[in-house]
């Protein structure tokens, strides 16, 4: 195998990782816009009104976006990357040949100016979903000295498409679920858990949480908000805060509550159960599962599981960790192994099982405690 071919399997594994991991995005694209000699690369969601929904892109000051949108870039009828760019066919690259951004800048010559201050002379770009309702688009953005990609960049970067691609539609598979149908796999596990928006307010909560949130214990709702007696400097609004922004920094969080009636500690694992990719802007669901910190449970359900479907010695403890709440990085620097194998052996896990996430992997192996 070639070097270079051996450079595009690499950023292929990377996209293949941010899949599972959505802090793994930015690495990713930062990793193909390296591959094809780019600026930087960008992930880019649009609403159906032309709202940018998420905006992933490597290496850029955030003030260029705040610029952008002062210059009406955001508008489809002033940047025609955006204009044409979103109509053209799915999974094929559209380059400024294609688009009419000379003409964009005489229209509009603070969105001229912008384009040459931030060094955005060229632009490739893919779309890669399209539902009606958003636009999901993949690039690679490049300056004046650059120009535009070589047949060989071009190459590449068409040869990473299908995969991110593949990778986007399996981190929205768990998102595809309703919030009824969510909290009914759920309330199958007798889990105590809330499913809330950005804000923090419950949309459907399992039996057992309503039962919790009644007790004047550790969890309470009012004015439909979910609140917690948090025993650190963070609280819930801030963790849901940090999980239901459209940059993909951290896709789950745990906090430490207390019972007022007895002082035990109560454990709440929030995870981001929708995908930045696909859901409206501000419309993300945080399920927030509490439990006592049970550490022989886990263990119970996971050597069960490691039985039924075949883990290998390894896999079995990083299924243990994964289910206890831990991150790709805290489990390979716990059992002292490389990053790289601690995903592939989360792959692995994920494949045996069916699960497509974290929180999916919990639910399917709490069934076996």
């Amino acid at each position: 195998m070639s070097r270079t071919e051996e450079a595009l399997r690499e950023v292929i594994l990377a996209f293949q990782d941010a899949a599972l991991d959505d802090e793994l995005w930015m690495r990713a694209l930062k990793k193909m816009a390296d591959l094809t000699g780019s600026m930087y690369g960008q992930l880019i969601g649009f609403g159906q009104t032309g709202h940018v929904a998420f905006n992933w892109i490597t290496e850029v000051p955030p003030e260029m976006f705040v610029a952008l949108a002062a210059v009406g870039g955001n508008d489809p009828q002033v940047n025609s990357r955006i204009r044409l760019g979103t109509r053209a066919p799915l999974l094929q690259v559209v380059d400024e040949a294609d688009f009419e951004t000379d003409a964009d800048s005489r229209k509009c010559p603070a969105y001229g100016d912008h384009l040459l201050k931030w060094e955005s002379s060229y632009v490739a770009c893919t779309n890669l979903i399209r539902d009606g309702s958003a636009t999901v688009g993949l690039s690679v953005n490049r300056n004046a000295r650059q120009g535009g990609l070589s047949s060989e960049q071009r190459r590449l970067f068409e040869a990473l498409i299908p995969h991110v691609h593949s990778a986007i539609r399996l981190r929205s598979a768990w998102a595809s679920k309703s919030a009824a149908t969510t909290m009914a796999s759920i309330q199958a596990l007798g889990v105590t858990a809330y499913l809330c928006d950005a804000q923090g307010q419950v949309l459907a909560l399992t039996r057992s949480g309503e039962a919790l949130a009644l007790e004047q214990g550790p969890v309470s709702i009012s004015g439909r908000r979910l609140q917690v007696r948090s025993r650190g400097s963070d609280d819930l609004a801030c963790a849901i805060a940090r999980l239901s922004g459209p940059s993909p920094l951290a896709s789950s969080a745990t906090l430490v509550a207390e019972d007022p009636r007895t002082a035990a500690a109560i454990v709440c694992d929030l995870f981001r159960v929708s995908d930045p990719t696909s859901e409206p802007l501000g419309s993300a669901r945080i399920l927030v599962v509490v439990r006592c910190d049970d550490a022989i449970c886990q263990e119970r359900i996971a050597t069960t599981a490691a039985q039924i479907f075949d883990f290998t010695p390894a896999e079995a403890e990083v299924a243990h960790a994964l289910i206890s709440g831990r991150t790709p990085e805290t489990i390979a620097q716990l059992r002292r192994t490389s990053l790289s194998t601690t995903r592939s052996q989360i792959r692995s896990i994920y494949e045996k099982v069916g699960a497509s996430s974290q929180i999916g992997l919990l639910s399917l192996l709490s069934r076996y405690r």
